[in-house]
């Protein structure tokens, strides 16, 4: 391979590799689990690992090594894991908010975000109806995030919302206005939520350490699909609740017949 081990490994692994070696060193063989490689590219791979030692003539030893990339694996499971979750919970909550919340709750956390909004159409524009963030205690430092600013960001979610398209925002501080960089989010994206091929809402997740999104852009995209049918059925309920209430008030004025025209 050209360098020593541990320098294929990533730091924050260095701990367990070392282990490694001492469990091989002492029992001749190990296997150890989704130990975090660096590629020849800088990108990470997850791997599996299996280590024997090979005795030789003369008392030399030799290691023999097989490594699995289960990188793509464990995405899968993780994607899957994910969407079961939003299923579930948009099956049980009591309502579009709660909806809303528990969504924003399990993307957020299963893709190690740390700031997440949803916006709807307002009076004013976009307004933004829940938000989430990792941290309770940095509550008050994002709660001017859900202010609408048209100009902030470039106006990224009136541009998700007319385009239909998702907004990559790599690095905050090439944006100036920018509040969410002045809050210490590094970046970023919005994903159009859809319901009957119509832009329904805008989901935002934003992180504080660079390079925590790249690979969860799919993963996120995906999930957010899940809250399109989810509002659409709570607004025909609602649009049916208030249809009903004012077909009762009408009812209750003793008005006996109703004339509707297109």
């Amino acid at each position: 391979m050209g360098l020593p081990v541990l320098d294929y490994v990533v730091p924050d692994d260095h701990t367990r590799a070392n282990a490694a070696h001492d469990q091989l060193a002492r029992d001749g063989h190990v296997q150890v689990n989704a130990r975090r490689l660096q590629r020849a590219d800088g990108s990470v791979a997850t791997c599996d690992i299996w280590v024997t030692m090979m005795q030789g003539a003369e008392g030399t030893s030799t290691a023999i090594g097989v490594v699995h990339d289960v990188t793509e694996k464990l995405r899968v499971e993780a994607e899957l894991h994910l969407l079961q979750r939003l299923t579930l919970a948009a099956s049980e909550a009591p309502g579009l908010a709660t909806d809303i919340q528990l969504v924003l709750s399990i993307i957020g956390e299963a893709a190690l975000q740390d700031f997440a909004a949803v916006w709807m159409p307002g009076q004013d524009g976009l307004e933004c109806v829940q938000w989430w963030t990792a941290d309770a205690t940095a509550k008050e430092l994002f709660r001017p995030l859900t202010e609408p600013d048209d100009a902030d960001e470039g106006g990224f979610l009136n541009l998700v919302w007319s385009s239909g398209k998702l907004v990559w925002l790599p690095s905050l501080g090439t944006l100036l206005p920018c509040r969410r960089h002045s809050a210490g989010l590094r970046g970023g994206l919005a994903v159009p939520v859809i319901a009957h091929e119509k832009v329904v809402a805008v989901l935002e997740f934003f992180f504080l350490e660079p390079g925590h999104l790249e690979h969860q852009v799919d993963m996120i995209s995906r999930a957010a699909a899940q809250l399109g049918p989810v509002i659409a059925r709570q607004q025909t309920q609602e649009a049916l609740r208030l249809s009903e209430a004012r077909f009762a008030t009408l009812s209750e004025a003793g008005i006996i017949g109703i004339a509707m025209t297109g």
